[in-house]
């Protein structure tokens, strides 16, 4: 599995082990390389296909999305109050 993934096999022992929380990237490799796939659900159990992204999407103050987070929102983590299962 590791050689599929690209990742190291320490990391995979870890892993399965729970000795570690793999990252998105690392999560996205294992499951690729088991031919499976993440995606996110509804409550409902539908797929939410993802938003595209565009670089000169604007609001209304002409302002682009980053622009408009305060700065320590930036690519911190989930927004405040979130709830994060760290459970596989």
């Amino acid at each position: 599995m590791a050689r599929f993934a690209k990742v190291a096999p320490s990391a995979v022992g870890r892993v399965e082990a729970g000795g570690m929380t793999p990252s998105l990237q690392v999560l996205e490799r294992l499951l690729g390389a088991t031919g499976l796939y993440l995606v996110v659900v509804d409550q409902e159990g539908r797929v939410v296909q993802p938003m595209e992204d565009w670089d000169d999407t604007r609001d209304g103050g002409g302002r682009t999305e980053t622009a408009r987070r305060p700065a320590g929102e930036l690519d911190d983590g989930p927004p405040r109050g979130a709830t994060v299962s760290r459970r596989w």
